[in-house]
């Protein structure tokens, strides 16, 4: 019997019976990672979407995202400062609310002896962060026109430029600047929403406009909001905006409810997620009237 390395006997030209043996290099085969680093959290927040997926990849992203480190239970943007300090990058956070978050807003008037509102501004989403959104409106760059400037404290703003028009019309141009952008200028504000007022007047160019009333609807929320209730992609809050994310380990920020283990446990085995969770551990103290033992 004799024996070839695969490839090298021409088995069309063999002429005689007999066991020919051929050497087969060893094929490799490879095993598909899966990614294991996705964390998701569910917690509160000041900005951002609520009972809503939010990716979250680096610390300007968790201020952008979510707004400032807030000394309270829950919060989202110290459990993603925590996780980004221990060496996280894909962070996906769930915001959840009591229902009582309003979105800040504030009346832009015109020129009028007793100003009237020409459009309404809304942040973009409730919080606090809100609060700290300004607008102003000055003349445009091209003549007969003006810009509409958003700003958020240590972000780019926002300028919508060369808006035309007059009266009611130029008022209807800036809240479509502002829902639909301007062509091959910029796109629409991540920042606010617009609302047509009733002004037919010139806008107010002098005053620096701050948007109020904004709160983060955090008072009541309760462990069992933070797990939320299932249902579909459009209605689940809580802990189950977190199925079909992807994510592979899981928080829900500060909660210590341990009768939702057994939930939070069902959940989990159903996306595949390794879910984190602590619980409250009371404190004893011991009584000064009795003696002390060592």
């Amino acid at each position: 019997m004799t024996i070839y390395q695969q490839g090298a006997l021409n088995t069309n030209a063999l002429y005689a019976p007999g066991v020919y043996t051929q050497i087969a290099a060893p094929t490799t085969s490879y095993i598909q990672g899966v990614s294991s680093d996705m964390l998701g959290f569910v917690g509160v927040a000041s900005w951002g979407p609520v009972n809503s997926v939010q990716p979250v990849g680096s610390a300007s992203d968790a201020l952008q995202y979510l707004g400032y480190q807030t000394v309270r239970k829950r919060d989202l943007a110290t459990a993603c400062a925590i996780a980004l300090s221990l060496g996280a990058t894909d962070l996906y956070t769930v915001r959840v609310t009591d229902g009582t978050d309003v979105a800040a807003s504030i009346a832009i008037k015109d020129t009028a002896g007793t100003p009237v509102t020409g459009l309404t501004l809304t942040a973009f989403y409730s919080g606090t962060v809100g609060n700290t959104l300004t607008a102003s409106v000055a003349a445009g760059t091209a003549a007969s026109t003006y810009a509409l400037t958003i700003a958020r404290p240590g972000f780019t703003g926002e300028v919508f430029d060369n808006i035309p028009g007059t009266g009611a019309t130029l008022w209807a141009n800036m809240v479509s600047a502002v829902i639909n952008g301007i062509s091959n200028q910029r796109g629409p504000s991540a920042l606010v929403i617009a609302t047509i007022g009733t002004s037919t007047a010139l806008p107010n160019t002098s005053t620096t406009y701050t948007l109020t009333g904004g709160t983060d609807g955090v008072t009541s929320v309760t462990d069992t909001m933070q797990v939320g209730t299932d249902g579909t992609s459009t209605t689940r809050t809580g802990m189950y905006a977190l199925r079909g994310s992807g994510v592979m380990t899981g928080a829900l920020v500060d909660h210590t409810d341990y009768t939702a283990w057994s939930t939070i446990l069902a959940f989990g085995l159903s996306e595949g997620i390794f879910f984190g969770q602590a619980g409250a551990v009371p404190v004893v103290h011991d009584r000064l009237d009795q003696p002390q033992h060592g």
